[in-house]
């Protein structure tokens, strides 16, 4: 009775989350004339959900909001003319963008000092800076793969004839991701600060003990994963040279493989705690 009373409090719990952070998703601060915006801190009852209970409601916490944020957007996603691009612009700027928030349900356990103060801002500031920065390289990649030869052809956007797809991409999403992500890290010690009111200082550890946990190692393989994922989708979108793409495959595959890695050696770990 006791779990299934937590699993309906977790579940309200995040379904109050993912709609304080759609409603704050609509105070916007600063709007892009093509789309992006500077919000009143939409990001952090997410980020929150995924630092109190972990990675696995984290990401499914972040996959819900970022369907929200689809339907909100939809009008957007009409301006894309081809299927493909259609396809590629709701997971790169909704699907993937979003979902990735729950990335800091990774970073919960990590003990970086002597002090359980210090390690919870430390932590959801690691959290909050890997999942934004993660989704601000998602939206450079759509508007460089998506956006550029529509905003270009549309002539939108005097900007969009000075400068390379890529230099455009990385302009135009850093006038909405740097504030976002300088807004949500000063937002984190409010964060902490609610975390320890509501959940009493509670991380997944207290809340989900089925969820995945990280060590310092497993940290490492994520994070070189992820950035040889990252180094070979550029790989493959920029250039058309053989050896770059049999460098993007590589770089594919060994991201993969680290990542693979660092899930299960995370798994292993806790079934050897357990026992």
């Amino acid at each position: 009775m006791n779990t299934r009373r937590q699993k309906i409090r977790r579940l309200c719990e995040c379904s109050m989350m993912i709609a304080l952070a759609t409603v704050l998703s609509m105070i916007k601060i600063y709007e892009a004339p093509l789309g992006g915006s500077v919000t009143l801190f939409s990001m952090v009852p997410i980020l929150i959900c995924g630092y109190v209970y972990g990675a696995k409601t984290g990401f499914a916490t972040a996959f819900v909001y970022s369907v929200i944020q689809l339907l909100f957007g939809i009008g957007t996603v009409a301006y894309v003319p081809d299927p493909l691009g259609i396809v590629l612009c709701i997971l790169l700027d909704y699907t993937f963008a979003f979902t990735v928030l729950g990335i800091a349900g990774l970073f919960r356990k990590l003990h970086l000092t002597a002090s359980e103060e210090k390690n919870r801002y430390i932590n959801l500031t690691l959290g909050s800076l890997s999942a934004l920065i993660l989704r601000f390289a998602l939206h450079i990649l759509s508007g460089a793969v998506v956006w550029y030869a529509i905003t270009k052809e549309g002539a939108w956007n005097e900007a969009v004839f000075k400068y390379s797809k890529w230099v455009y991409s990385v302009v135009y999403n850093s006038a909405f991701m740097v504030p976002e992500i300088i807004l949500t890290v000063a937002a984190v010690p409010v964060a902490v600060y609610l975390v320890k009111l509501v959940w009493g200082g509670r991380t997944a550890s207290a809340t989900e003990k089925s969820d995945t946990s990280l060590d310092r190692l497993t940290l490492v393989k994520l994070i070189l994963g992820g950035i040889a994922l990252v180094g070979g989708i550029l790989l493959l979108a920029l250039l058309s040279e053989i050896v770059a793409l049999v460098g993007g495959i590589l770089l594919l595959l060994g991201g993969v493989i680290l990542l693979v890695s660092g899930l299960f050696s995370g798994k292993k770990e806790k079934t050897e705690e357990k026992e």
